[in-house]
């Protein structure tokens, strides 16, 4: 999992080491219950549309959870409701 929380480039740093005590620490109960539940939720995207204020859309340049197109798609569903 640290992998796709994490750049590579952060391999060997203190943010790994803080994330990696941050995961450690988390209950099984309750990571069991996080990951339940977002199995279940809806995305969301499609309040995109219907949103009457600006939207500020962060991917980082080494995310591998969010593919490149996607958060351009994201910003054109936002746009054509403000414009």
């Amino acid at each position: 999992m640290l992998p796709k929380l994490l750049s590579a480039r952060s391999k060997g740093t203190a943010a790994e080491t803080l994330v990696t005590k941050m995961i450690l620490a988390t209950p099984p109960a309750t990571a069991c219950a996080d990951l339940a539940g977002l199995a279940v939720r809806s995305e969301g995207f499609d309040v995109l549309g219907i949103l009457a204020v600006p939207v500020l859309v962060v991917v980082g340049e080494d995310d591998v959870l969010t593919r490149r197109p996607t958060p351009r798609r994201w910003c054109l569903r936002a746009r054509r409701r403000l414009t």
